[in-house]
């Protein structure tokens, strides 16, 4: 097996070594916060697209960042299908002529990888989003507590 080149960034925890430092794993807790927000809305919403015209009331707010609603076009269906094939979206539906659609943007993924200690720094994966990509995700949330 051979050894890579470049070495993955490690911190050293009191429970082993992790591929991130504690305020990027705080970072992400937060983003895993706001995508599970984003998946209720999301639900939210389509519960009121459904609904008859004289029983709407205002429509629910969509998370920024993860939630995604375009007006149904071709162009757009094959994007979004192209996408889903790509693994980069969970959920999509075609409603009353929009296309709504969740994007995780691997916010999961990195933090179920942050959140285990290795007892080894040679068997920590590295994370799939950089530190720079999870701080301008977080430049859509206004109300995040990390002033990035």
């Amino acid at each position: 097996m051979e050894r890579p080149t470049k070495r993955t960034p490690f911190f050293k925890g009191s429970w082993g070594y992790y591929p991130c430092s504690y305020l990027t794993f705080c970072k992400l807790k937060f983003l895993k916060k706001k995508f599970h927000e984003a998946l209720r809305q999301h639900a939210k919403w389509e519960r009121w697209i459904e609904k008859e015209p004289q029983n709407k009331e205002d429509p629910p707010d969509l998370v920024p960042g993860f939630s995604n609603l375009i007006p149904y076009s071709a162009k757009e269906a094959w994007h979004v299908y192209w996408l889903a094939q790509q693994e980069q979206i969970s959920r999509r539906k075609v409603r009353n002529g929009w296309i709504s659609y969740i994007t995780d943007n691997a916010v999961e993924e990195a933090f179920h990888i942050a959140r285990m200690p290795q007892f080894d720094f040679e068997k920590i994966e590295p994370l799939p989003i950089s530190v720079e990509e999870i701080d301008q995700f977080l430049r859509k949330f206004p109300e995040n507590p990390f002033g990035v």
